[in-house]
């Protein structure tokens, strides 16, 4: 059963200030004016060590599993995204992108999780995170799936800017969200993830299974500033996969959009 909607817009107005909120149309716009794409964002993000605070906090220093690093959710992100899950009674999740969100989110959502299913390509990455997962009893709901990549497995994009491309697929993601979800699928998708080593990988995070997703089911971007997320924003929207609500510029930006 999915939230009620009232209640999931009220949670994002809240976690996610109208202030702070940047039209797709606006970023691409920006964009289109620009020689470099990305000017400084990502040299920026591989520099900065995130500092968390709190009870995110809290438990990050509990662990010695996960360490930060630049490409980690910044702080004023991954507490806007626990603010919102909590608000919204979010209870299953679809993570693509093992991380700071795997070791945080799992034990403030404590005993109204249901279930929690985390993405990762990297095998040898997976493996560092696997023992904690497995040892710790808040994390008895949280299952690390590692996937494999087709580079071009995916759908065909076409582009204004770099022409016509095909989009990376995950292997046997269909099947580990059915048999994971069952009858009760996910109510927020969080892509962080895959990395850049797969050709638009996060596009495939939603496309792949799309038609699995119901209505109204929450999709967050995390890196939404940056151009490449941006264009997939923008070719999830051209496809009538989701509404977008915008780009929220906290962080190195997180995009919201609900499944249509």
């Amino acid at each position: 059963m999915m939230p009620d909607p009232l209640t999931i817009q009220r949670a994002l107005a809240t976690h996610f200030p109208a202030a702070l909120r940047l039209p797709l149309d606006a970023a691409l716009a920006l964009y289109g004016g620009m020689a470099t794409k990305t000017p400084g964002l990502t040299l920026a993000t591989k520099k900065r060590t995130p500092t968390y605070t709190g009870e995110v906090g809290e438990i990050i220093a509990g662990q010695s599993a996960f360490v930060p690093s630049g490409y980690s959710m910044s702080a004023d992100s991954l507490n806007a995204v626990a603010g919102f899950v909590r608000a919204a009674g979010i209870t299953r999740v679809l993570e693509f992108g093992a991380g700071v969100t795997t070791i945080v989110l799992p034990q403030l959502l404590g005993k109204r999780l249901e279930c929690y299913i985390s993405i990762e390509e990297d095998a040898a990455y997976a493996a560092t995170l696997a023992p904690l997962l497995a040892e710790e009893p808040a994390y008895r709901k949280v299952a690390l799936v590692q996937l494999p990549i087709d580079d071009e497995g995916g759908p065909e994009v076409t582009r204004r800017d770099t022409g016509t491309f095909r989009t990376a697929s995950f292997k046997g993601l269909s099947q580990v969200m059915q048999e994971g979800f069952a009858e009760d699928p996910p109510q927020l998708v969080l892509i962080d993830g895959p990395s850049g080593r797969a050709r638009w990988g996060r596009f495939a995070a939603l496309a792949d299974i799309a038609a699995l997703l119901p209505q109204g089911t929450c999709i967050l971007l995390d890196d939404a500033l940056r151009y490449r997320e941006a264009s997939i924003l923008d070719e999830w929207r051209s496809r009538a996969l989701v509404e977008v609500d915008g780009i929220y510029c906290m962080g190195t930006g997180l995009g919201v959009a609900r499944v249509m």
